[in-house]
């Protein structure tokens, strides 16, 4: 895999930086005999992956969102049709700045993987992923790369270099012996020491990222002094792979009970939130309540002294009426009582006007007769 690193988005600049590696296609053969043309040698091309970091710019075109395969090679001059037929296959990946601020950047090698961007955090998974997929060791027919080959490539390429040939890939690739491999038998024993190390490393109580490395690193240090034959290079990308799965499926089972603990978090509080609204909607409806009562209370104690007041208002009302009645009665009382008197003393007048006025008819009366 061939991984060109490069700043900004793809321009005229970066298509012109580019063109050296377009360049090897005139001085190279894939054959010893006859022309040989930028598809053929593609056929031995690796996979070109252009980087581009600290991109900034909307992966658009023609008002429609773009993937950055897309937006890989996209023009039609010589420079990119070389590269598309050096390159068959081809991708192009975007990564954002990993930080925004100019003072952490200067210290980036400081600064934790969960501290960056997640725009950068998400490009760089996929970054790493897609590498781990689909990186290979290098092969030629049976013959696969491994240190005598590439040393026996370089020769090769320096010896036709110097005496002015063009260098021929086929008959580059020269296949060395190597020392006898593992024994079979030993691979299961060697898998199982490894995957056992690995998992420790990942599932113990202070798991991090940095101890995890620490001990793939170890592995990979003894694997590189034990390991050799042709399959070397295969078993290494099949352990490496493995090994990123696995730290995958642990991410995401990581990222998944964090969620969970995040989801029963929120539950949590919400419950919590729930009961407080809950014992405060009690507390005011309880302190509302005993305001209610206690005001009715105070209005029923003022109607009652209320009512007091005007009872004995209706009282002095009452004897009061009452006395002005036996005052009215006393009063007719005596006029009646005056009356009587009068009307008593003019009878007893005229009884005595009418007894003189008898007694002057009897003394009358005999005088008529002794006459």
């Amino acid at each position: 895999m061939f991984i060109y690193n490069q700043m900004g988005g793809i321009d005229e600049g970066s298509l012109d930086c580019i063109s050296l590696v377009t360049q090897m296609t005139k001085h190279i053969r894939a054959k010893a005999s006859g022309g040989t043309t930028a598809s053929e040698i593609g056929h031995f091309s690796p996979i070109f992956v252009w980087l581009l970091r600290d991109f900034y710019l909307d992966l658009s075109e023609d008002s429609g969102r773009i993937t950055p395969q897309k937006r890989d090679v996209v023009a039609k001059n010589e420079i990119q049709a070389s590269i598309r037929a050096l390159f068959p296959d081809r991708e192009c990946f975007t990564l954002v700045r990993p930080l925004n601020n100019e003072h952490d950047l200067q210290r980036l090698d400081e600064i934790q993987l969960d501290k960056l961007r997640p725009e950068f955090r998400s490009g760089l998974d996929t970054l790493t992923r897609f590498v781990f997929e689909r990186t290979r060791p290098k092969q030629v027919g049976a013959t696969m790369m491994m240190g005598p080959v590439l040393v026996g490539i370089t020769h090769s390429y320096l010896d036709a270099l110097n005496k002015g040939a063009v260098p021929t890939i086929s008959s580059s690739w020269q296949p060395s012996s190597a020392t006898p491999p593992r024994p079979q038998h030993m691979l299961p024993v060697l898998n199982e020491a490894t995957e056992r190390k690995l998992r420790i490393a990942c599932h113990a109580s202070d798991a991090n990222i940095d101890n995890v490395l620490k001990v793939l690193d170890g592995l990979l240090f003894c694997y590189e002094a034990a390991s050799h034959g042709p399959a070397k290079w295969q078993k290494l990308t099949i352990f490496l792979q493995k090994g990123f799965l696995e730290k995958s499926t642990l991410k995401l089972r990581c990222r998944s009970i964090e969620d969970k603990l995040g989801l029963l978090n929120q539950q949590l509080e919400s419950s919590e939130k729930s009961e407080y609204l809950k014992r405060s909607i009690r507390i005011l409806e309880k302190r509302k309540y005993e305001q209610v009562i206690s005001k009715q209370k105070a209005e029923e104690d003022q109607a009652s002294s209320e009512i007091a007041i005007l009872k004995s208002r209706a009282v002095l009302v009452k004897l009061a009426s009452a006395r002005e009645e036996a005052e009215s009665a006393q009063g007719e009382a005596q006029e009646w009582k005056r009356k009587y008197e009068i009307a008593f003393r003019e009878a007893k007048a005229a009884l005595e006007k009418a007894e003189i006025v008898q007694e002057r008819r009897i003394r009358k009366q005999k005088r008529v007769k002794m006459l």
